[in-house]
């Protein structure tokens, strides 16, 4: 039953359904959506053995994800802010991935991504330049241009964010 992601690309429809009744997810649909079903699965329970691994604590704030306030309690992790944790990398891409992309450039859009990015920011995760770079996805335009001269200059995250 150990099958890795990228084996799920070979399996057929009747091996992809046995796999999902295994693991407890719903076995109807497309192949398609079996196996992006499965992969993520495979990748949330990794992400999780590799969490208790690092012995990493955290409590999320309820509603990081859903209004960006950030009033609940602060994120704790036993682990140093050095950037060299696999784990923490991790979880900065998975609360990243809760972050819709930039698709305007109009100012209230972009403040809520800064509010957002702040927010992720804040549970120092990674050095600057890695959130940096990690970041880099969800805008475009003049921000992306921004960004990459403040990479280039080696920047802190301070100076990129605009403080609001």
């Amino acid at each position: 039953m150990d099958v890795s992601a990228t084996e799920m690309y070979r399996l057929k429809a009747a091996d992809l359904r046995e796999h999902c009744i295994g693991r407890g997810l719903d076995c109807s649909g497309p192949v398609r959506s079996l196996r992006r079903r499965l992969v993520e699965h495979i990748h949330s329970t990794k992400m999780d053995e590799a969490q208790n691994k690092q012995n990493v604590h955290a409590i999320v704030p309820s509603d990081l994800v859903s209004n960006g306030t950030g009033s609940g309690p602060p994120i704790e992790f036993n682990a140093a802010h050095d950037g060299g944790g696999n784990s923490q990398t991790a979880v900065l891409v998975e609360l990243l991935r809760s972050i819709p992309p930039l698709c305007t450039e109009e100012p209230t859009e972009i403040m809520r991504l800064f509010v957002r990015l702040d927010e992720v920011y804040d549970l120092k995760l990674v050095m600057d330049s890695e959130f940096v770079i990690r970041i880099m996805p969800l805008v475009r335009g003049s921000l992306l241009r921004r960004f990459g001269i403040c990479l280039r200059k080696r920047c802190s995250w301070q100076k990129v964010s605009p403080g609001y």
